[in-house]
This record gives C-alpha cells, structure tokens and sequence, in this order.
C-alpha cells in the first residue's frame, strides 16, 4: 500500500496535466498542489515513518525497487535483477547508469551505507524495515549481498519502497545534518526543492532522468500540502487551491456541482465506499470529456487508480 498510495498521487498528477495543459500556464511549466494529511516532519529521510513519505524519498533520493501492481510483481528501479543465492543469501545487481543528481554514480557502497544509516542513525525510525537483515556488503561496484537472520522469503516487501538510498560520499563529507539539509541529493526523478516542516514539501522534476522519458506528461513541480482537516482539503480543492485531495471522509463524498476550467465536475455519491480520494480533472476543450457527462472521481482504493484514469484516456503508465 506504501507504493500504491505515491502511485495514486503521481497518476492522478499525470492525468491533471494531460487532461488540460492550459489549466497550469500561470505556473513556470506545470505545478500540482496535493492536499495531505500525513507528517512532514523532517530533512532526515530515516527519521520518519509514514508512507507518504518513504514513496516522496523513492521519487527523490531513490530506492531499491517497487511493487507493480498492474503486473502483479515486484520491479527493480536502482536495481536492474536480483537472484537468491540460498534461503539466507541475496544478492542485488544494480544499473550501471544509475546517477545521484550530481552526476555521481549509484554504486554498491551507497546500498551498504543506506542500510547501515536505517539501522544506526540516532533519529532513525525505520529499523524494523531491516530487521531481517543479518548484514550486507558490497561485492563489488554493482553488486550487494544481503544476509538475512533466517529465511525470508518476503525480503523484497521489507527492502522495496522502503529503504531509502542515500550518497555515501555526500554524507561523508558533510556529515548527517548537513548533508540532509543542504545537500539531499538524489538518483530519482524528482529534485529535492522546499520542505517547511509541518506545512509543505515541493519536488521538482530532473528532465535528464531516464523515467522522465518514460513519462513525459509527469508535472514539472509537485507540492505537497498538510491539510488535516476534510473541510480544508475540500474547500482547498473546488477553489483550486489544490488539485488532488487525499483521504476525503465518505460524508464529503455526495452530489457536488462545480464550475472549474470551464468543465461541471461531478462527485457522485458512492455509499460503498469508506474513504475516498477526489481527483479534480479539468476537461480538455474539444477532448473525450468534453461533453460534460458526469465523471466518476472517488476511487476505491489508490491501486486501482491507474486503471480508472484508463477509463478517461491514460493508459497505467500515463
């Protein structure tokens, strides 16, 4: 669920943008402000552990790997294949081409300093997710051997969306503080731009990064806003304060008629449903949605997301 619910908030992201380019012109390029209500506490990516924002630091610094929920299976993302040596023996092969935002190379030796970070960092709050783990080591440039305490055989839900990658370099050089605060540099394919502790987080998009090719319609800025209350988060939303709502209460999620750019956006009642999230998709003038019939905007579950905005034109990959 911890990818799924990043994979939510960029789908719906790219769906806003693909559906109507004008909608975002007063912005340098295109900008989508996402109403949250998880923390954002700290510069420190092992000292919190809330979903959010373990998918935020996959998209920036980096991680090892995801689940895809359209093929059923867990994908590498900095690591290119895996294998399983024997029950208590992996090992991890990464992409050659992987670069931090400096242009460094991602090599073994930040795995091995990634995982070390969650396990000794004084302000980590992630440890559980390396319980397993007896030691790691760097076999070479490219290459990392984990050793688990006992077999594991769910080892990658423990290591994949979670496990934050980190420079090593960058932290040797400047130390934990300085390093997150002044230097989060990453291997996503977003930048690290603002983050005002308990108000909002903003990432930028890294053109040169190869899943950027692979999704051009991905917003060049994204903002994370906490709003805790519902009203907020809906009243932020039909003013366009925001155009992605998270965790909208089912008592908010009856017949609402609004005029935004140009389009009746319709939030039909959906009494099965226990929470919701409201995506706002301004139609395009002239586009498949143009002819103003309702839209369905509460979706189940975040997983099912990418097979919804499907139904609007977008296919999972955006």
């Amino acid at each position: 669920m911890k990818s799924a619910k990043i994979k939510f908030l960029f789908f719906s992201a790219l769906a806003l943008v693909g559906f109507s380019t004008s909608v975002h012109r007063v912005y340098a390029g295109t900008r989508i402000s996402i109403g949250v209500t998880e923390t954002m506490e700290t510069f420190n990516p092992y000292a919190d552990s809330v979903s959010l924002m373990y998918s935020v630091w996959c998209q920036v610094l980096g991680c090892l790997g995801t689940y895809d929920f359209d093929k059923g299976q867990h994908v590498g993302l900095l690591v290119e294949r895996w294998e399983v040596r024997d029950p208590k023996n992996w090992i991890f092969y990464l992409r050659k081409n992987n670069r931090f935002h400096d242009g460094s190379p991602v090599t073994a030796d930040d795995v091995v300093h990634s995982i070390w970070r969650t396990r000794n960092d004084p302000l980590s709050k992630q440890r559980q997710n390396i319980s397993a783990i007896a030691s790691e080591a760097a076999l070479d440039k490219y290459t990392v051997r984990i050793t688990t305490k006992e077999p594991t055989a769910p080892l990658l839900d423990y290591l994949f969306d979670r496990v934050i990658v980190t420079s090593k370099a960058i932290y040797d050089k400047y130390g934990p503080d300085v390093a997150d605060r002044q230097h989060p540099v990453g291997a996503g394919p977003y930048k690290f731009r603002e983050l005002i502790p308990g108000q909002r987080l903003v990432i930028g998009k890294d053109p040169s990064h190869p899943m950027i090719q692979q999704y051009p319609l991905a917003p060049d800025e994204i903002v994370f806003r906490i709003m805790r209350e519902p009203e907020q988060r809906v009243t932020a939303l039909l003013n366009n304060e925001i155009q992605i709502a998270q965790f909208v209460p089912q008592f908010h999620n009856g017949t609402m008629h609004v005029r935004l750019y140009r389009a009746d956006i319709q939030i039909e009642k959906r009494p099965d449903l226990f929470q919701a999230q409201i995506v706002v998709v301004p139609q395009r003038e002239g586009g498949p949605l143009a002819r103003r019939q309702p839209v369905e905007r509460c979706f189940q579950t975040p997983v099912n997301l990418p097979r919804k905005i499907a139904v609007l034109g977008f296919g999972p990959g955006g």
